[in-house]
């Protein structure tokens, strides 16, 4: 989407996320942390956009529709397959 992100570290998607460049995670109920997050991103609209561009290629090809949907795939596969002791 081209915006920075603001997200938990327990969060599925964090591992797409740089800290500082293209967005901030934060402890689930750090307040303070999610407070400052928040108000770094909206102090430069040149900075939140910077950061809203950085590896944006990257991540859009790692969250495509084709590599979600191989991976699912692949999970139920890796289920099919598996004996459950049978």
């Amino acid at each position: 989407m081209g915006i920075p992100v603001i997200l938990s570290n327990r969060c599925g998607s964090a591992q797409y996320v740089e800290q500082g460049k293209s967005g901030y995670i934060f402890e689930p109920y750090d307040v303070s942390a999610l407070k400052s997050a928040v108000l770094a991103l909206t102090e430069s609209k040149e900075i939140s956009q910077i950061m809203g561009e950085y590896n944006q290629k990257k991540c859009r090809a790692s969250l495509s529709v084709e590599v979600m949907y191989n991976g699912i795939l692949k999970i139920y596969q890796e289920i099919l397959d598996h004996d459950f002791g049978h």
